[in-house]
């Protein structure tokens, strides 16, 4: 019988890591889906990527971190040449309270 140390642990297909600026685009689709579609982010337009790409430098900048969740597909190929493609699923930060225009009433 073969021990757990001798089986390779499976690749999480769920991970997170720190936000960067080549994520904006998927960021910002996420973020636009949901002012559309729900009322929770308390905003009344859809924001551009500048928009997006201007909070997270001024979230970063500030203290706060922002991640982001990939989901990654199965490698193809083997060895150095395999290949996963990662789609970000969804992203979080923290930041100040009440700074939405929602809330100025």
């Amino acid at each position: 019988m073969a021990s757990a140390s001798s089986t390779p642990a499976p690749t999480p297909r769920i991970h997170l890591r720190p936000a960067t600026s080549l994520d904006i685009p998927s960021i910002t689709s996420i973020y636009n889906h949901e002012i559309v579609h729900t009322p929770f982010l308390f905003n009344y337009d859809p924001v551009s990527e500048e928009d997006r790409l201007a909070w997270l430098e001024s979230t970063r900048d500030a203290g706060y971190p922002v991640w982001v969740a990939v989901h990654r597909e199965e490698q193809h190929g083997a060895g150095e040449d395999a290949v996963a493609k990662e789609t970000i699923i969804g992203y979080c930060s923290l930041g100040p309270f009440k700074v939405k225009a929602g809330y100025r009433k």
